[in-house]
């Protein structure tokens, strides 16, 4: 799952069709894309807002385009144009939904990995500020990943450090 991750990094906009387009069946496949900071673009069930999206105007829907032409000239657009493109984040200004980081929190892939990375950021949030320079300098030299602060809570997405500066100005990363 950790290589998917990265390669959507590389993408703007990541196509997430669910096997189905039954109501409430929505898998991780989203999930990932978001933890990319990527944008989806979903074919899947379409009760999807509020529940399964961070914010507003955080995915882009199939459904509200006409077919694939239609939806094809969206997606360029939003490439060549950088401004609407940030709006796919405004959410990240103001941290995702509560309903989003409930169902984020419940996903089955959110196991034991994830429990142990919240608890060694605890540990490490306790340590004086000289040894957590230490750890970032050791980090970023050897290209690990950053977990991302929304709002005052802990959310356990990864980003490449190489992405950091991209999401600097709309989300606090920590390490």
């Amino acid at each position: 799952m950790r290589n998917k991750i990265f390669i959507f990094t590389h993408y703007k906009f990541v196509l997430v069709f669910e096997n189905n387009n039954v109501t409430d069946y929505v898998t991780e496949k989203m999930m990932n894309v978001f933890q990319a900071g990527s944008v989806p673009v979903y074919m899947g069930s379409q009760n999807i807002d509020p529940y399964w999206i961070p914010g507003p105007n955080s995915v882009v829907k199939v459904w509200d385009h006409k077919g694939p032409e239609d939806l094809a000239k969206y997606l360029t657009k939003m490439c060549n144009d950088e401004e609407e493109y940030a709006k796919f984040f405004d959410w990240k200004k103001t941290g995702p939904s509560e309903h989003f980081k409930q169902r984020f929190d419940d996903c089955a892939f959110y196991g034991a990995e994830c429990r142990l990375c919240q608890y060694l950021h605890e540990q490490r949030e306790k340590l004086p500020a000289a040894q957590k320079k230490k750890i970032n300098d050791r980090r970023a030299a050897h290209h690990l990943y950053y977990i991302a602060h929304f709002s005052d809570e802990l959310q356990y997405l990864t980003f490449p450090i190489t992405q950091q500066l991209k999401f600097t100005t709309s989300l606090s990363l920590s390490t």
